[in-house]
């Protein structure tokens, strides 16, 4: 079978895929983080359903492997699943923290995430579940970009510590192989159509419903829904941050769609060269 005269997204983009190997320490790190505590726990949410959600790419992706016929995707997608493999093993360390703070509900939610996604991957069409990384990285995209792009927003005055330098590195990776699953899915032969309704019916409100609920569970538990006001806070960051699970659907339709536009190359290139110092660290732990 003759291999397809097509590239994929990143390599269009000539972005690199790099596996690197930063270390973090979490113990030390003050709950509250991030320039609110609406912003921390919201990471905190996310970093409950993380590790499996990574475990889950890495293993579609080791199991779909055989199948690219794609060269250059052939080559990414090892990287890819060492950056992801990276991302799991740090996110295990900071809820293994939390649980140590008294959030004690994290090993429940993390066993109903766990219970959900085996139902889907039992019951639900191939295609659909072919298609669960591509919609994951959708998400962790759109928070990348934000947490790329807002950092007045999301760290404020805040001095770094090892929880924000490890959310930025974080982000770059998952902004530098964003295009990869979406590639994957395109090249086991899959329409764009319907991953865009399943993101829409499916994927968009569950997702955004799962981190609401879990980050009104870390609120609470840290005593910032006790009042009127601190929920007036609360919904006025979920209206903030929406735009992260209900916007972006439609563009995996158009035929001419690639992750890479020129808006996010700029981006990459423009932090790259902004955050250089941090980026330089990251690079020497490759």
């Amino acid at each position: 079978m003759s291999e397809k005269l097509v590239t994929t997204s990143s390599s269009t983009a000539n972005i690199e895929i790099i596996h690197r190997k930063p270390e973090f320490d979490f113990s030390g790190v003050p709950e509250q983080w991030l320039a609110t505590a609406q912003a921390s726990h919201f990471m905190h949410a996310l970093s409950v359903l993380i590790p499996l959600t990574e475990r889950l790419v890495i293993q579609r992706l080791r199991k779909e492997a055989h199948r690219v016929t794609n060269p250059q995707l052939r080559a990414e997608l090892p990287q890819v699943i060492k950056q992801e493999g990276m991302h799991a093993r740090h996110h295990r360390a900071v809820n293994k923290t939390l649980v140590a703070h008294g959030f004690t509900a994290i090993p429940k939610l993390e066993a109903i995430q766990a219970k959900a996604f085996d139902v889907l991957e039992r019951w639900m069409p191939k295609a659909f579940v072919e298609s669960i990384p591509a919609a994951m990285e959708h998400f962790t995209a759109n928070i990348s970009k934000s947490v790329l792009t807002e950092q007045d927003f999301w760290f404020g005055q805040k001095v770094d510590t090892d929880a924000s330098k490890f959310l930025k590195w974080h982000a770059f990776e998952e902004l530098e192989h964003q295009a990869v699953c979406f590639d994957l899915y395109k090249d086991l032969g899959h329409k764009s159509l319907p991953f865009s309704l399943s993101l829409i019916l499916f994927w968009m409100p569950i997702s955004a419903l799962s981190i609401y609920i879990i980050q009104a569970y870390f609120l609470a538990k840290s005593r910032k829904l006790k009042s009127l006001k601190h929920w007036q806070i609360y919904l006025k960051f979920i209206c903030k941050t929406s735009p992260i699970f209900f916007t972006g659907a439609w563009k995996y339709s158009k035929k001419t769609y690639n992750p890479w536009t020129v808006s996010d190359k700029n981006i990459h290139q423009t932090l790259k060269e902004a955050m250089k110092s941090e980026w330089v660290a990251w690079e020497k732990s490759s």
